[in-house]
């Protein structure tokens, strides 16, 4: 088991700017300029491993915040790195092959908002339904931008998915 103050070692390095060869801003980059999961002949070098870099970073801080949340509580360092665990994984999903088989799980973990995970909704968040999808940021709807049938989707995330995409005219109002 890891300590508190071995997770906040990890995460505090792991979550400085410019970590890995700046990994999360050539990340973005990548990301919008490729085309259905292709980038253009012209594109700079951005990494011949970035997808695996962005996902094993990803992956790395989800579990350190998990970590560190469980043992210690919400903190705006457990708060940091679920979002820039967010930006690797929305990274991976935008403009990304719309066949590649992970994608639809790769699209619902870009989608959480930082706060949300901090305040407890913890590591299943797709599938509570305690925040009104009015309360998801940007990043969440342009995350699950697509169809619905694009990935398999809860129940309640399919609500959630019609939610976020219903009309700003609209005259109901959505409860999530």
């Amino acid at each position: 088991m890891e300590t508190i103050d071995e997770l906040t070692e990890f995460l505090a390095t792991a979550t400085a700017d410019g970590i890995l060869g700046r990994l999360l801003y050539r990340g973005a980059a990548w990301s919008l300029m490729r085309e259905e999961g292709v980038l253009p002949p012209n594109a700079p070098p951005l990494g011949a491993t970035i997808e695996t870099d962005l996902a094993e970073h990803g992956f790395a801080l989800l579990r350190g915040a998990m970590a560190l949340r469980a043992q210690a509580g919400a903190s705006e360092l457990t708060s940091k790195a679920f979002e820039r665990a967010a930006n690797a994984f929305e990274a991976l999903v935008r403009n990304s092959d719309p066949e590649a088989p992970d994608r639809g799980f790769r699209r619902m973990i870009a989608a959480p908002m930082p706060s949300a995970w901090s305040a407890g909704q913890g590591g299943h968040h797709w599938s509570a339904t305690s925040l009104p999808p009015s309360c998801l940021p940007v990043r969440s709807r342009t995350a699950v931008s697509h169809s619905p049938r694009s990935c398999v989707l809860l129940p309640c995330r399919r609500l959630s998915y019609h939610c976020m995409h219903r009309s700003p005219a609209s005259s109901r109002p959505c409860d999530g």
